[in-house]
């Protein structure tokens, strides 16, 4: 899992920009993932953001992004669920939150 700040036109390919940072990542084993309840929480910690990233997406200039895999295995196989999502700050003041193309796909593994 990833929070990071990137510019409008970044958003369009930053899962695959950021994937081989996620696969280094130490996993988190564990958890359970229940059907059908709807929600599942884990809380991450990453770097806090600096001064100038906070500024440049409050100025609409950047967008707040979260990218991340789950992988996850039931009777029917092993698979990997990712996550890209943005939030998009308008200059009216409203957040907009953005699901990219990569965001809740489902890839069988084996």
């Amino acid at each position: 899992m990833k929070v990071l700040i990137a510019s409008n036109a970044e958003t369009a390919h930053i899962f695959d920009d950021h994937t081989p940072e996620i696969k280094r990542q130490e996993p988190i084993i564990g958890g359970v993932l229940n059907p059908n309840v709807g929600k599942f929480f884990r809380t991450f910690q990453g770097d806090s953001l600096t001064r100038e990233q906070v500024k440049s997406f409050n100025q609409s200039e950047t967008d707040l992004c979260v990218i991340g895999m789950l992988d996850w295995e039931d009777d029917t196989g092993h698979y990997q669920t990712r996550l890209e999502q943005c939030l998009v700050k308008e200059s009216s003041r409203r957040f907009l939150s953005h699901a990219g193309l990569n965001n809740n796909v489902e890839i069988m593994m084996h």
